[in-house]
């Protein structure tokens, strides 16, 4: 039998833990969209489903867009009556990482937006290698001056 000190301090304790819950989801959000950079939303989405326990015999006909879909569907809960922000609620209360369908709905989001295309851009002038000769920053071939020190490139 749970002591009245226990149970009030596991009363205390559920606000800390859900916080730190839902910091755990928002940073496997952040890990799914640095996976992006890296390869693509399709391959990211592909790997959730086996990572989510679909039988293989499923993954070869699955929709892997109908069921990114299914996270979209989830997430407009959050916008939804009353009774759907408390059902949302109840099933994320004690989860550390997002449902998988819901990461696959973020991660097509995320490689459609403008802060993605420019981190990719980054991300490719860093590897081509090219340098301003001034500052040692990564550079664009096409650019004429460079972005961060002004110095003239062509």
């Amino acid at each position: 039998v749970e002591s009245f000190i226990g149970q009030i301090g596991n009363v205390a304790m559920k606000p800390i833990k859900q916080a730190l819950n839902a910091w755990s989801r928002a940073s496997e959000l952040s890990a799914d969209r640095a996976a992006c950079l890296v390869t693509s939303a399709d391959i990211l989405t592909r790997t959730l489903a086996k990572l989510d326990g679909i039988p293989f015999y499923i993954l070869e006909k699955m929709d892997y867009n109908a069921w990114a879909k299914q996270g979209e569907d989830y997430e407009r809960l959050k916008t939804g009556n009353t009774w759907n922000k408390i059902i949302r609620y109840m099933a994320n209360q004690d989860l550390d990482h997002p449902y998988c369908p819901v990461r696959a709905y973020e991660a097509k989001k995320w490689e459609q937006s403008a802060n993605f295309a420019r981190l990719k851009e980054g991300v490719a002038m860093i590897g081509s290698g090219n340098a301003c000769p001034r500052c040692g920053s990564p550079i664009n071939p096409v650019w004429t001056f460079c972005k961060k020190c002004g110095n003239k490139l062509k």
